[in-house]
C-alpha cells in the first residue's frame, strides 16, 4: 500500500527533469541570448503560488480479489445446495423406513391362514383345542382329542366324560395314529400291531411312574372304517379308579 500511495503523489507533480550538476541548462540559455539570471529575484514582483496538492486516489484493488470473493460465495452456495440435497435424501430415507415399519406392523397383525391340508398319517402330537369349560359329558370316541383325561373311563362305552387333568381321572389319551383316507382296511392284526407301535412311541412325563398304569388301544372295526374312521388311539389307564391327578403327557 505504501508504494501505491507514493505513485499517486508523484502523478500530481509536473514532469521536471533533474538538474544537471554541470550547469548545462544555464549554458543553453546563454546560447539563445537569454539575459543573465539576477543574483536574487525581487520578492515584491514574484507571485506566491501554493504548491499543487495531488488528488487523493483510493488504493487500487487487485483484479483477482473479486474473483476470489465470487469463488468463495459460489462455494458457499454449492455447499448449501449439497446440504439441502442431503436433507431431502435423509427425509426420503426416513419416510421409507417409516412406511416399511408400518407395513411390517400391519403384516404382523394378520391372523394366520387356516391350514386346509389334510393331516398326514402318523402319530399325532397336537395339543387339543379348547371345547369349552370342563367337565364335558357324552363325548364320542371320534371326538376325543390328544391329551384328553377321562373320569370313570370305559373303553367299551360309546361316550365318555372329559375332565380337567388336574382333577381325579382314570385314563388319558396319550397318542394317536391316523391312516390316510385313501388307504384300504388293513385288517385286525395290522390294526393291533399299529396300536402297540403307537403306544410304544407315546411320550410320558416322569410322573407316570407314580401310578400303576396299563396301556389300552382302540382301533376301527371294518364297519367303522367304511364310515371314515381312520384313528388308532393309545390310552394309559389306572387300575384303581380316578386316582391320576395330573397330565402324564409332556
Amino acid at each position: 500500500m505504501t508504494e501505491e500511495n507514493a505513485k499517486h503523489d508523484d502523478a500530481g507533480l509536473p514532469d521536471v527533469p533533474p538538474a544537471s550538476e554541470s550547469g548545462q541548462r544555464s549554458t543553453a540559455a546563454a546560447a539563445h541570448g537569454a539575459p543573465p539570471r539576477p543574483s536574487a529575484p525581487p520578492s515584491s514582483a514574484t507571485p506566491v503560488v501554493p504548491p499543487a496538492v495531488p488528488p487523493v486516489v483510493p488504493p487500487a484493488v487487485p483484479s483477482s480479489a473479486p474473483l476470489r470473493s465470487a469463488s468463495r460465495r459460489g462455494g458457499r452456495v454449492q455447499r448449501q445446495g449439497l446440504a439441502k440435497a442431503g436433507a431431502a435424501m435423509a427425509a426420503v430415507v426416513v419416510l421409507g423406513v417409516l412406511i416399511w415399519w408400518l407395513t411390517s406392523l400391519g403384516a404382523g397383525t394378520k391372523p394366520p391362514a387356516a391350514d386346509s391340508s389334510p393331516a398326514p398319517a402318523g402319530t399325532s402330537t397336537a395339543t387339543p383345542a379348547s371345547r369349552g369349560p370342563l367337565p364335558l359329558e357324552g363325548i364320542g370316541a371320534l371326538d376325543f382329542q390328544l391329551g384328553d383325561c377321562f373320569k370313570d373311563f370305559d373303553p367299551d362305552a360309546p361316550t365318555s366324560t372329559v375332565v380337567d387333568c388336574a382333577s381325579g381321572h382314570s385314563a388319558q389319551l396319550v397318542a394317536i395314529h391316523n391312516y390316510q383316507a385313501s388307504e384300504s382296511y388293513p385288517g385286525l392284526t395290522a390294526l393291533k400291531d399299529k396300536g402297540r407301535e403307537t403306544c410304544r412311541g407315546a411320550q410320558l412325563t416322569a410322573a407316570a411312574t407314580n401310578y400303576e398304569l396299563m396301556q389300552r388301544n382302540a382301533y376301527p372295526s371294518p364297519a367303522s372304517w367304511e364310515k371314515g374312521d381312520r384313528r388308532v388311539d393309545c390310552y394309559v389307564t389306572a387300575s384303581t379308579g380316578n386316582v391320576i391327578m395330573e397330565s402324564l403327557r409332556p
